[in-house]
């Protein structure tokens, strides 16, 4: 293992046999503490899964009968913010329960820090076999999320390449099975990364069906290539092809484009019932916590973007995630469990459930209780972030946003010591139309003090690593 930097409790210690359990002490404590059943865990992360597109979440398409499965056997949390709108600083909050504003790995050319301790970092300590797959180039090892990974999986990462090397789950899913074969008699963390409900989205990635929600369609978006460089050719509702000039998008063209989408995540969701298929054959049902969440959603002209998550204000769109918890020993019966939930209570809530001490340096809380159905998620502030993978250089060239309660403010900088701000009440208007701002204050007042105490007061604005 690296030697490790970690902030606020303890001092940079050589990893030598005897150091590893003192260093982990200084992080989790009681480090010797034997979980209470050494349940498996699998997290399962669709990228770009946006949960109005499920049928668990109200979705009237049957895009996802073997995820709609899942949320009746186990609990399904309603209101959930990634972090972030994008797979790099999503990933870094995920995975070590630490916001945006903390880590700063706001651009491709940063890394998660040494000294952010992962999930998959503690879970070795504690004796877990740890694997990963994943499917997106911002998952590339360069990234150091591999951290704490004795096997780890992912595409190459070639900047001067277009488009990016992508692995669909239908060329490594074997692969993912092969190597459950080979821990089934350990227990064992395992991170699936799943890349194809991003773009692009067409028949390419394997036994998808492009057309089977819009079969009769026949127009413009028959010219597209569902791909990133297509965000470059739209203004506003609008295709401009350099050659044919522009095209203003119906909304059965539009509607065409969402049915693209459904039908990756119909060829996704697929494969997460033959995962479950999988573990039920193997006897490791009973035996696994499986966990099913994004690490963002996705624009699709919600706001007159297209696959352009990076570099827009953080709308529900792209930041609201689902989040599918089926824990065996917590019999819940399809629970749904509403209140403010975020990516950074995943790692929190996966030690609580093995038992395991708290990450001290965590900013999320544990869900295990609301697993058990006792109580409410309190009230708080919920964090989310935009920034440019190529040209956010300091947090005051993010977009961030704020929420309490239905309230959400989202702050633009105009220049590094200027934020312009806009607010929304989800609860009215939750596809984000109208700006509040000037009308109200109150937790007008409380959104705006918290934002300058995270993102204006927060040391160094500089990135990562």
């Amino acid at each position: 293992m690296l030697q490790k930097k970690r902030r606020f409790f303890c001092a940079t210690r050589s990893v030598i046999a005897a150091g590893i359990f003192f260093w982990a002490a200084c992080i989790v404590p009681e480090a010797g503490a034997a979980p209470k059943k050494p349940y498996n865990v699998i997290l399962v992360v669709i990228d770009s899964l946006r949960p109005d597109h499920l049928g668990c979440y109200g979705y009237s398409r049957p895009t996802s009968a073997a995820i709609d499965a899942l949320a009746q056997e186990g609990v399904l949390f309603l209101d959930v913010t990634s972090q972030a709108t994008w797979t790099l600083p999503s990933f870094a909050s995920l995975l070590t329960s630490r916001y945006v504003f903390e880590h700063k790995v706001i651009n491709d050319r940063l890394s998660l820090p040494e000294g952010e301790l992962t999930i998959a970092e503690i879970l070795k300590i504690f004796g877990y076999e740890t694997g990963a797959f994943t499917s997106n180039v911002h998952m590339n090892r360069r990234f150091n999320f591999y951290q704490g990974f004795n096997h780890y999986e992912d595409v190459p990462f070639i900047k001067t390449v277009w488009p990016q090397p992508e692995a669909h789950i239908s060329e490594f899913f074997p692969r993912v099975v092969e190597w459950v074969d080979a821990h089934r008699n350990e227990k064992f963390f395992l991170l699936l990364h799943i890349n194809d409900a991003h773009a692009p989205l067409h028949a390419q990635k394997g036994d998808q069906d492009e057309n089977m929600f819009d079969r009769d369609y026949h127009g413009v978006v028959d010219k597209m290539v569902l791909d990133l460089p297509l965000r470059k050719e739209l203004w506003g509702y609008s295709f401009c092809a350099n050659e044919e000039g522009c095209t203003v998008l119906r909304q059965k063209d539009i509607e065409h484009i969402r049915a693209h989408y459904d039908a990756s995540v119909f060829t996704v969701d697929g494969y997460i019932g033959r995962l479950a298929a999988a573990l039920k054959e193997r006897g490791l049902w009973e035996e696994t916590i499986l966990i099913v969440t994004a690490d963002h959603g996705v624009d699709l002209l919600d706001h007159g973007t297209l696959f352009n998550n990076s570099c827009v204000d953080p709308y529900q769109e792209s930041v609201r995630i689902p989040l599918i918890i089926v824990h065996p020993g917590l019999k819940a019966g399809g629970r749904r469990i509403d209140g403010p939930a975020q990516s950074v209570d995943i790692v929190p809530t996966i030690l609580d459930c093995l038992g395991l001490p708290p990450k001290k340096d965590a900013r999320g809380l544990s869900l295990r209780p609301y697993l058990e159905g006792k109580g409410r998620i309190p009230e708080r502030f919920v964090y989310a972030a935009s920034s440019n993978p190529r040209n956010s250089e300091s947090l005051w060239q993010c977009i961030f946003a704020v929420r309490w309660g239905s309230r959400k403010l989202i702050a633009r900088f105009v220049r590094f010591d200027y934020p312009v701000f806009v607010l929304f009440d989800l609860s009215t208007d939750p596809a984000e139309r109208h700006n509040l701002f000037p009308e109200e204050s109150g937790v007008r007042d409380k959104l705006v003090a918290e934002f300058r105490r995270c993102y204006l007061g927060f040391g160094d604005k500089r990135g990562g690593r």
